[in-house]
């Protein structure tokens, strides 16, 4: 299983890799007003030195926030772009669930 997961929803951007069920790539990179310039090369980058390729991919995680509703809808829009010609599967994720749900495993 391939999977890329993107946060945009914050001025902090991260990419995460996954490829044959192993995280290969855990990314960040403060990127405040410019996800519409680096997003898609950052993406096109990080697949590339991790030899891998996006018809590769089986499944897009993207961060639906909270956070910038600019930053969220630019994420969206470049993973939508990004998945229809590949028939990839797309799925999002909510930062906040992420949180509550990784700090109640811990207190268990």
């Amino acid at each position: 299983m391939n999977i890329l997961a993107l946060d945009t929803s914050t001025e902090k951007f991260s990419l995460l890799i996954v490829k044959n069920n192993k995280i290969i790539l855990n990314y960040s990179k403060i990127l405040k007003r410019a996800y519409s310039k680096q997003l898609i090369p950052i993406i096109k980058e990080s697949l590339s030195k991790n030899k891998l390729r996006i018809n590769k991919i089986n499944s897009i995680f993207i961060s639906l926030g909270p956070g910038s509703f600019t930053g969220i809808r630019i994420g969206i829009a470049a993973v939508k772009g990004i998945s229809l010609p590949y028939k990839i599967n797309v799925y999002g994720f909510n930062n906040m669930e992420i949180l509550v749900n990784s700090i109640s495993k811990n207190l268990k």
